[in-house]
């Protein structure tokens, strides 16, 4: 009976615990472990002018050289990746041979010029070197240097001053015509020519020393040189060309020397400034518009061995 009992209860309590629904598995997610979020610190931005930027190294594209089979020494002249430099170096060697020369128009037009280094072998400068080099700020001329060619330095718009050495005694057609900013430009005394327009449109230049030793100022020598206030006249000048002077509206007073027969045309035109003029006693033609565009009153004697006046 015990056995029957004991059955049946265990029976019932199968069914009982059948009958209680079993929850749904619960999946407990991971914790992960989040750190707090911070702001970021601020970048560092250094000042740029402090920071050293590294000078491009030439590569030897930047130039080319062309040899001189006589006398076994090379040419210089701007490479194919010359305007990527605003500085060129040129060596005094190159494979074992100096560097003698600067070709025709070597760096003609290169605006990224700004510096360049010549050579103590360096003899001569060809024509329109650096004509057109309109940035170029910086130029040492070695004393080895003995010719510079005509036009080699015009329209240099940045160049303010330049020295030539002793050793070049000619300063050709044109050299520096152009050089807007040029102020000042030093040369030796034993300089015997100065060709036509070697100054024209040198609209800065304040004042000059002419060697003693040249016997004529060029035509247009001078011309547009708009402040040019101070010059004296060599005694050993016997000619003055046309335009020499023309528009040197600074140009307040200049004694011309004796040895003078003639007044070139337009020699002064345009010297709106010029208050005083003394003609030599030697003095015997002045051309037409000799004295053309001048706003203000002129001091002027004409000497008596005078026997023709252009028209004005």
């Amino acid at each position: 009976m015990k056995t029957h009992l004991r059955f049946w209860v265990f029976a019932l309590c199968i069914v009982a615990f059948s009958l209680v629904p079993i929850p749904a598995q619960v999946k407990i997610p991971q914790v992960q472990n989040i750190q707090p979020k911070t702001p970021l610190a601020a970048p560092i931005i250094k000042n740029p002018n402090s920071l050293a930027v590294p000078e491009k190294t030439q590569a030897d594209t930047a130039l080319r050289f062309i040899l001189d089979f006589q006398f076994n020494c090379w040419y210089a002249a701007a490479g194919e990746d010359a305007a990527e430099y605003s500085r060129l170096v040129i060596p005094s060697t190159w494979e074992g041979l100096p560097v003698r020369y600067l070709w025709r128009e070597a760096f003609k037009g290169l605006d990224s010029l700004e510096e360049i280094v010549l050579p103590d072998t360096l003899y001569s400068i060809g024509s329109e070197a650096f004509k057109d080099c309109s940035n170029l700020v910086s130029i040492n001329i070695p004393a080895s240097v003995t010719s510079i060619g005509s036009r080699a330095f015009q329209g240099c718009e940045q160049l303010t001053t330049i020295e030539l050495p002793e050793r070049c005694q000619v300063i050709p057609q044109q050299a520096f015509s152009g050089c807007s900013s040029l102020e000042s430009i030093y040369f030796s005394p034993q300089v015997r020519i100065i060709e036509t327009a070697a100054f024209e449109g040198c609209e800065s230049l304040l004042e000059i020393d002419l060697p003693e030793g040249i016997t004529e100022i060029s035509a247009s020598l001078f011309a547009g040189c708009s402040s040019l206030a101070n010059l004296t006249i060599p005694a050993a000048v016997k000619n003055i060309g046309s335009y020499a002077f023309m528009n040197c509206s600074s140009l307040e007073s200049l004694a011309l020397p004796e040895g003078m027969i003639r007044i070139n045309k337009e020699t002064f035109r345009g010297c709106s400034s010029l208050e005083s003029l003394d003609l030599p006693s030697s003095l015997r033609h002045i051309e037409e518009g000799a004295f053309r565009e001048i706003d203000g009153p002129l001091d002027l004697i004409i000497p008596n061995g005078v026997t023709s006046i252009g028209r004005e």
